[in-house]
Formats: structure tokens, sequence, C-alpha cells
């Protein structure tokens, strides 16, 4: 007997089906792997705007300078770099002839004194209550004197901002220098 060796074209008509079914189905998984990769990708881009604008769009509030004023008083000068207003804000000053560190001036657990809104570029400036003769042993090298600001403040929908600064008498200099500062 003798084999059949040619194909009906009904059997052509499945295997070409059967080929382009394959070819429709990798078409697809291979649209569905670049879909996936697209949204991933616009996942990240998304994620990155966003952090841009919350970063952009809120108030940074830092100080801009800390200085003698007049004969033994003390000041100190912030602004408002970001661009919206902060909704409330605290001040917290903290006078010392020992350093300290950031964690010695968040963990006070004192509420500060209130500085309301700050708009966008506004300066304020206050003066620190410190006694004179603190002042004086600084000045002369008698003993050291630190100071310590610590600015909390809230904005849009709860959110909060802190600006903190140690700062010390240096006798050097015959000035204020920073030891440290941080924002949030």
């Amino acid at each position: 007997m003798r084999e059949n060796i040619f194909v009906s074209k009904k059997d052509l008509v499945a295997t070409g089906s059967n080929i382009a079914s394959m070819i429709l189905i990798a078409i697809l998984i291979w649209q569905s792997i670049m879909l996936q990769s697209q949204l991933e990708t616009q996942q990240k881009q998304t994620a990155i705007l966003e952090r841009q604008f919350a970063e952009k769009d809120r108030p940074w509030i830092s100080i801009l300078e800390f200085s003698e004023y007049s004969e033994n008083k003390i000041q100190y000068r912030y602004t408002n770099f970001g661009n919206i207003p902060n909704t409330n804000g605290t001040v917290l000053v903290k006078a010392a002839q020992f350093p300290f560190t950031k964690n010695d001036l968040q963990s006070t657990g004192e509420q500060g004194t209130k500085i309301g809104v700050i708009l966008p570029n506004q300066h304020k400036n206050h003066q620190i209550l410190a006694s004179t003769d603190l002042i004086l042993k600084a000045k002369s090298g008698e003993a050291p004197l630190y100071f310590g600001i610590l600015i909390k403040y809230d904005y849009l929908e709860g959110k909060h901002g802190e600006f903190g600064a140690i700062v010390q008498y240096s006798t050097n200099v015959k000035d204020f220098i920073i030891l440290d500062n941080w924002a949030s």
C-alpha cells in the first residue's frame, strides 16, 4: 500500500489556521509584555513627578542670619524659601553653655513660640532673650555659648516641615558660627 503524500485543502487550511493562531497569540503576548513595561515606566515617572511637586510646592523655612543686632542683644532672621506659605508654626530657642545635639533640641518636649503664617520670600526677625551675663562670658572666652533653634511648621493637608540649627558664639571670629543645621 502506498501512502497518500498529498495533503488535502482542508488539512492545509487547518494547518494554516493553527499557524496563524499561534502567531497571533505570540503577538498578543509580546504586546502584553510591552504594555506592562510601559505601565511600570509611567508609574515610576508619576512617582518622580509627585515627589518633585511635593518638594517644590511647599514652604521651606530657614534661617538667613544669626547676629548681634545691638550691644549684647542677639537676633536671628528667617524666611520662607518655598513657593507656598505655611499654615502655622512654632519656634523653639534653647541657650546653653554646653554643646547639645539635634536630638536634644528635638526631644525637649517644649512647645515653642507661635510664629504664624510666613509667606514665600517673607522675612521675619526674632530676638533671643539670653541673659547679658551669658553673652558677656561668651565674648570674653570665659564660658562657651550655644543656641539651638527649631522651627516646626505645618502646610497643605496636615503635612509638616522642620528647620533646625545649632549655633555657637566663636571668640576667634567674634561672631556666631553654625555647627549643624537640618531641614525636612
